[in-house]
């Protein structure tokens, strides 16, 4: 009787710590999935944006001197 329960007071614990386990992982990778997300929404953003000003002409004279340094 002493070993049987033991054992399972053991696999108890064992099977409390990997549910513990599985959350906080479940939770790490649900946090970098938003932030790749996030970072590849920026990048659409500020593809498009560049890609907007980029096709207008070059107006003052600050501008052009940027584009030469």
């Amino acid at each position: 009787m002493g070993i049987l329960y033991y054992n399972f007071i053991y696999i108890m614990d064992v099977h409390f710590l990997t549910s513990w386990l599985l959350i906080i992982l479940k939770g790490v990778y649900r946090i970098l999935g938003i932030r790749w997300r996030q970072r590849f929404d920026n990048f659409e953003r500020s593809y498009n944006l560049l890609k907007k000003y980029s096709s207008q002409p070059i107006n003052t004279e600050l501008e052009t001197r940027s584009l030469a340094y």
